[in-house]
C-alpha cells in the first residue's frame, strides 16, 4: 500500500468514523485522581525503540506522563486515561493499564464510531506494523505480532454504534534487556535508528552461555 492509499484510508476514518464518546470496560478501580488537561514543563525521553507510542514497557506512571507530556485526565489504581487522542483519524481514549507494581504492561485505544470502521482500521495496522496472524489464544480479536507488542483489534456493536478496541501488550516470553533504546549518533550527528532485535538476542545468549 503506498503512502497516498494509506492518507486516503485515515482520511474516511475522519469521515465516516463519528466519535461520540469514550467509553471503556477497563475502568476496574475507584479513580484515584481526575485532573484536567496539564502539560508538563520538561522534555519527553527520546526513545529509539519504543514499545508502543514513546513508552517502553514497564514503565511507571509518572516517566508515562512525562512521556505523554501531560498528566492523564483520569488516573485509578491499574490504568491510566487519557482523552481525545487521535489514532487512525479517530478521536479515541487511550488507556495505559498498570501491573501491580505500578508499571506498564499493555494500553489501549478505543472509542465509540457510527460506522464500521474494521476495514479502516485493519488497514491502518497492516501499513503501520504488519499482517495479521493466528491468535494462539483464539477469541474474535484480530491479532497481528511483533517482536515487542502483541496487538488485537476488535469491536462490539452497540445501540449508538461501533466500540472499537485496538490494544497493544508486551509479549508474555519479553526480555527487555536484549533491546536496545539509548539514542546512538553517527560520525555526521545524526541519530542511528536502524535496529535488529534478533541480532540482539543472539548477542545475548552468547553472554549468558559465557
Amino acid at each position: 500500500m503506498d503512502i497516498s492509499k494509506a492518507t486516503a484510508i485515515i482520511a474516511s476514518a475522519v469521515l465516516l468514523c463519528g466519535c461520540a464518546g469514550s467509553k471503556s470496560s477497563a475502568e476496574t478501580g475507584t479513580e484515584t485522581t481526575s485532573e484536567p488537561f496539564v502539560t508538563i514543563d520538561a522534555e519527553p525521553e527520546t526513545i529509539v525503540n519504543p514499545h508502543f507510542r514513546n513508552i517502553l514497557w514497564r514503565m511507571s506512571r509518572s516517566h508515562i506522563s512525562l512521556q505523554e507530556g501531560r498528566y492523564p485526565d483520569h488516573t485509578y489504581d491499574d490504568a491510566l486515561f487519557y482523552e481525545d487522542i487521535e489514532f487512525c483519524g479517530m478521536n479515541c481514549r487511550l488507556i495505559y493499564y498498570l501491573d501491580d507494581k505500578g508499571h506498564c504492561n499493555a494500553a489501549e485505544y478505543t472509542c465509540l464510531c457510527d460506522y464500521d470502521p474494521a476495514d479502516i482500521v485493519n488497514a491502518y495496522l497492516d501499513e503501520l506494523y504488519c499482517t495479521p496472524t493466528e491468535d494462539p489464544k483464539g477469541g474474535d480479536a484480530v491479532y497481528r505480532s511483533l517482536w515487542n507488542t502483541n496487538i488485537y483489534f476488535s469491536e462490539e456493536q452497540e445501540e449508538t454504534g461501533y466500540r472499537i478496541h485496538v490494544r497493544f501488550e508486551m509479549p508474555e516470553d519479553f526480555r527487555e534487556s536484549y533491546h536496545r533504546h539509548t539514542m546512538e549518533f553517527d560520525e555526521n550527528g545524526d541519530p542511528v535508528t536502524n535496529y535488529d532485535p534478533s541480532s540482539a538476542a543472539s548477542a545475548a545468549d552468547t553472554e549468558e552461555a559465557e
